[in-house]
């Protein structure tokens, strides 16, 4: 290989390894440092992305008031949700509320974004 060769190689693959190497900080920068994890407590997993659910019904400590609060329901749905509560314990998913007898996937969405699925950490 000639020189004017070598020297024309190495104009072009120096750049190109040092954005190789730039870019993909750059990209990602926003992001480093942060670690998202799935496993482990609801409440922890919502705070460490901070989107908290304040204002929201929190259907694991809410009273019959409370959740009649939600739309769709009432003072029947509501007794039906504490039973559910005391006998199989919290809600750790909006689907779990399918569990009660008359909630179903359709009533579930027209409250669902009404709801914090956080539980105290005192319960199990």
């Amino acid at each position: 290989m000639c020189d004017r060769s070598k020297k024309t190689t190495a104009l072009i693959l120096i750049p190109a390894a040092l954005l190789l190497t730039i870019l993909p900080i750059m990209l990602f920068r926003t992001t480093a440092g942060k670690e998202y994890r799935t496993s482990g407590s609801v409440a922890w997993v919502l705070k460490k992305i901070g989107t908290e659910q304040n204002g929201n019904v929190r259907v694991n400590e809410a009273d019959a008031a409370e959740l009649e609060s939600l739309y769709g329901i009432g003072p029947a749905y509501s007794e039906r949700i504490i039973e559910e509560r005391k006998k199989n314990g919290p809600f750790y998913y909006p689907e779990d509320l399918e569990a009660v007898n008359g909630i179903g996937p359709q009533k579930l969405s027209e409250f669902r974004t009404m709801i914090d699925m956080t539980a105290d950490e005192g319960r199990n």
